[in-house]
């Protein structure tokens, strides 16, 4: 959890939580990505999850949408936010494409889920 902090403090990450009740139920971020050194600092990595009664509510749209914005205002030099989906997810791509992301490619198999191979989906959103 110090991590998280750090990274906040030092412009390289952004977290957003989304309460009903005092009870954590969405979850975003967006996180410097430092994967190949100076090379990919431009980039964001994003992550979003609901807790399964809350979704279809608007809470990962509304969370995708403050998360990037925050994001542009506190990682400095920010162009890109980029994402994986599971190929078998088709709410969480249509939500992605709500907020602007397009499709980057895909691996083919890379995904074991469930005791099957899935494909892994690239999105991206320029910034």
């Amino acid at each position: 959890m110090s991590e998280w902090f750090y990274g906040m403090e030092i412009g390289d990450k952004v977290v957003l939580g989304c309460f009903h009740k005092e009870k954590l139920v969405g979850l975003a971020n967006v996180d410097r990505d430092k994967s190949n050194r100076k090379r990919s600092l431009h980039v964001g990595i994003l992550g979003i999850s609901v807790e399964k009664e809350f979704r279809g509510e608007g809470v990962g749209y509304e969370l995708g949408k403050t998360i990037i914005e925050e994001a542009k205002k506190k990682i400095p030099g920010l162009k890109m936010v980029v994402l994986d989906v599971f190929s078998i997810n088709s709410n969480a791509q249509n939500l992605y494409k709500k907020l602007g992301f397009q499709k980057a490619g895909c691996l083919p198999k890379s995904i074991l889920y469930r005791g099957q191979y899935i494909d892994d989906i690239k999105m991206y959103l320029e910034i």
